[in-house]
C-alpha cells in the first residue's frame, strides 16, 4: 500500500489522541480513515515529531487504561507511528512489549491489534535490515553494526521466545487442545490458521510475523543460523526449524555486552544504598541476590520487582514462578533479564524490589549509567556502599 508522509499540527495530534480515549471502536476507524483520506488515500506516516508525539502517548494511554475499547485504539493509533529508521531504533522494544500483553487477552480484537502492531514495526525494522545487507542505504558503519547488534538481534530473541512460549503453552494446555493443533506424523507444525486454540493462535501469528518475511532469511544466515529443513518436507515450518541457542548464549556473542550500573537503596532510609554493577543480561532473580548480598541479607524468602513503590499496585510485576503457577500476571525473575525489563532502560529509570512477603523489605532500584563487561571481572561487582545495612532480623528483646 502506498505510503504518503503526512504533516499535521499538534492541535490536531492532540484531539486524535483525545479521541482515541472518548470514542468507541467503531467511530475511532472512522476518524483513523478520515486522516487517511486527508493523506492521499495510503497508509500515511507522520513525519518523525508527529509519530514520536503519537508513539510516546499511545504508550502512555496504554500503561494507565484498562478499558478494552480503549486499549484497542491505543494499540491500532500506534501503528500511524511508524516513521524511519530512528523511530524504529529508538522503540524497537515497546510493540513486542505490548503484543506479550496481548496474547492472552480475552478479547480477541486487542489480540488482533497487538499482532497487526507487532507487523507493522518489525516489517520495517526487517526492511531496513535488508537495505543494510544490500547496501542500498548509504549508512555509516557504525550505525550499521549498532542496529545489527541492537535491533536484528532483538528480532531473533523475539523469534525464539515466542518459540518457547510456543512450547509451554502446549505443554502446559495437552488435554485442552486438538489432535491437529500438535506436530502431525512427518514432524510439521500447523499454522495459526490450522489451530483452534484462540491463545494458541495468537502465539502462532506472532511466530508467523517474522517467519513469513523474506528478509527473515537473510537475518538468521547473517548471525549465523543453520537451517534444519527436512529434505523430505522442505515446508516444515516454525518449530525447530533452525538450530537454537540459548538466549544467553545469543546476546554472550556480541563483543560488546553492556554492564548496568544500579542504585539500590533502602525505601525506609534512602541514604543507605549499594552502587552494584551487573551484566545486562543478568536475570531479576541474579538481581536480587545480588542485592541481598550487598547488604548481608539471608536470600531465603519470596520477592518480587514491579514498577510503582508499592509492589502489589504495580502494573507490571515479575516474581519467582513454581509448577503450580497458572501464568498469572507479571513475567518470571527466572526467565527475565535485567535488559528486558521495560520500564527500565535509561539512566533515571527507577523499579522497586520488594522481599519477605512478610517482613516486607523495600527497596528503591535506579539505573544510573552503562558500562562495558571487562573480561575476567566477576559479577555482580558492589562499587560503592553507604550507610551501614540494618539487622535482616534484630533482636527486639535486647
Amino acid at each position: 500500500m502506498r505510503r504518503t508522509r503526512y504533516h499535521s499540527s499538534g492541535t490536531e495530534l492532540n484531539d486524535l489522541l483525545r479521541r482515541c480515549e472518548t470514542e468507541n471502536q467503531q467511530t475511532f476507524t472512522q476518524t483513523l480513515r478520515q486522516m487517511e483520506r486527508k493523506a492521499g488515500g495510503g497508509y500515511f506516516i507522520l513525519d518523525t515529531k508527529g509519530a514520536r508525539l503519537i508513539f510516546q502517548e499511545c504508550r502512555r494511554i496504554y500503561e494507565r487504561n484498562h478499558s478494552p475499547v480503549v486499549l484497542y485504539n491505543a494499540l491500532r493509533l500506534a501503528k500511524y507511528a511508524v516513521d524511519d529508521f530512528r523511530t524504529t531504533s529508538d522503540h524497537y522494544r515497546e510493540p513486542w512489549e505490548w503484543y506479550l500483553k496481548t496474547i492472552f487477552n480475552p478479547d480477541g480484537r486487542i489480540r488482533m491489534a497487538g499482532i497487526q502492531l507487532l507487523d507493522r514495526y518489525y516489517l520495517l525494522g526487517l526492511d531496513i535490515h535488508t537495505a543494510f545487507l544490500s547496501g542500498r542505504k548509504n549508512w555509516k558503519k557504525e550505525n550499521r553494526e549498532n542496529y545489527l547488534e541492537t535491533v536484528g538481534r532483538f528480532l531473533i530473541h523475539c523469534f525464539f521466545h515466542l518459540q518457547d512460549l510456543e512450547k509451554k503453552y502446549m505443554e502446559d494446555h495437552e488435554d485442552q487442545l486438538r489432535d491437529e493443533d500438535f506436530p502431525d506424523v512427518a514432524g510439521r507444525m500447523p499454522w495459526a490458521s490450522d489451530t483452534h486454540d484462540k491463545f494458541l493462535k495468537s502465539i502462532r501469528m506472532g511466530i508467523e510475523v517474522f517467519f513469513t518475511r523474506g528478509p527473515w532469511e537473510e537475518l538468521m544466515q547473517y548471525f549465523g543460523y543453520q537451517e534444519k529443513v527436512s529434505k523430505e518436507f522442505p515446508e516444515l515450518s516454525i518449530f525447530g526449524r533452525y538450530e537454537k541457542m540459548s538466549t544467553s548464549d545469543l546476546f554472550t556473542n556480541s563483543s560488546d555486552i553492556k554492564s548496568i550500573i544500579i542504585r539500590a537503596k533502602l525505601a525506609h532510609e534512602k541514604r543507605i544504598y549499594r552502587d552494584i554493577e551487573m551484566s545486562e543480561n543478568t536475570t531479576l532473580y541474579k538481581v536480587a541476590k545480588g542485592i541481598l548480598d550487598s547488604f548481608d541479607f539471608d536470600f531465603d524468602h519470596l520477592f518480587g520487582f514491579g514498577n510503582k513503590p508499592d509492589f502489589y499496585h504495580s502494573d507490571i510485576r515479575y516474581e519467582l514462578k513454581t509448577d503450580e503457577d497458572e501464568g498469572g500476571e507479571g513475567g518470571d525473575v527466572e526467565k527475565t533479564a535485567l535488559r528486558d525489563v521495560p520500564f527500565f532502560q535509561k539512566p533515571g529509570d527507577k523499579m522497586y524490589f520488594l522481599f519477605d512477603f512478610g517482613d516486607d523489605w523495600e527497596f528503591e532500584i535506579e539505573l544510573r549509567s552503562f558500562g562495558v563487561i571487562e573480561k575476567g571481572k566477576r559479577y555482580p561487582a558492589v562499587l560503592e556502599e553507604a550507610g551501614k545495612a540494618p539487622e535482616q532480623y534484630p533482636d527486639y528483646d535486647e
